[in-house]
């Protein structure tokens, strides 16, 4: 679909974080823009349209939970090593 020139629609995050480092040059080669189709990142999108270059500062997401909603600060930390 990007070779076609076709834009994208993403439905998660984990796309862009695995394969960004190619997925985002070659939608910028082929002019395709990359859409979200989450809800959370559909409204984070809809409220950024219309804002200038540099009009947004920053964006403060909170977490409601998932896979790590009951572990401690420390078997974080333990994780990331």
């Amino acid at each position: 679909a990007i070779i076609a020139g076709k834009d994208i629609c993403l439905a998660n995050k984990e796309t862009l974080i695995a394969g960004g480092p190619h997925i985002v040059p070659l939608c910028q080669k082929h002019g395709v823009k990359i859409l979200p189709a989450d809800s959370e990142h559909s409204a984070l999108f809809q409220c950024m349209q219309g804002l200038p270059e540099g009009g947004l500062r920053r964006i403060i997401l909170t977490a409601s939970g998932g896979a790590f909603r009951n572990f401690t600060l420390d078997e974080m930390k333990f994780m990331a090593e």
